[in-house]
């Protein structure tokens, strides 16, 4: 199943010189914390970097 999640084209065009979309050969994916730092944050960190991810 795969998830697509995509900023509203209003705000699209509000914030104009944000970077919204851009090509990659790559396999990535981009965490945030929106929220701050929580109690797992080490643990997620920790658990990429040992995956290399």
């Amino acid at each position: 199943m795969k998830y697509w999640i995509k900023t509203p084209w209003l705000i699209q065009i509000v914030f104009s010189k944000i970077i919204w979309r851009f090509q990659s050969n790559k396999k990535e994916i981009y965490l945030t914390f929106d929220d701050g730092p929580s109690s797992i944050t080490l643990e997620i960190l920790h658990c990429s970097r040992k995956r290399e991810y």
